[in-house]
C-alpha cells in the first residue's frame, strides 16, 4: 500500500530525489492513512449505521494531501 501510494505521488509531484521534504512526507501518510480507512468500506459509503441523512459517499480529493503536496504539483499543459 506505501508503495502504491509513494508512486501515486511521484507520478504527480516533482522533486529533488536528494531532498525529501517534510510537506511530501506527510503528504504520503495522509494518502496511506486515507487508503487504510476506506479499506472495510463497502462501495466507498461512510455512515451506513448512524448518518442523519443517510448514507455518504467517500470524497474523491483529500483536502489535507493537496494542502501537502500543493508546493511541489507538477504543471500540466493541454
Amino acid at each position: 500500500m506505501i508503495s502504491a501510494c509513494s508512486t501515486d505521488q511521484w507520478a504527480r509531484c516533482v522533486w529533488d530525489p536528494a531532498d525529501y521534504p517534510d510537506a511530501l512526507a506527510m503528504g504520503l501518510l495522509r494518502r496511506v492513512q486515507r487508503e487504510v480507512a476506506a479499506r472495510n468500506l463497502p462501495l466507498g459509503m461512510v455512515g451506513l449505521d448512524a448518518a442523519e441523512y443517510g448514507p455518504s459517499a467517500l470524497p474523491n480529493l483529500d483536502a489535507l494531501v493537496s494542502e501537502h503536496e500543493k508546493a511541489y504539483r507538477r504543471q500540466v499543459l493541454a
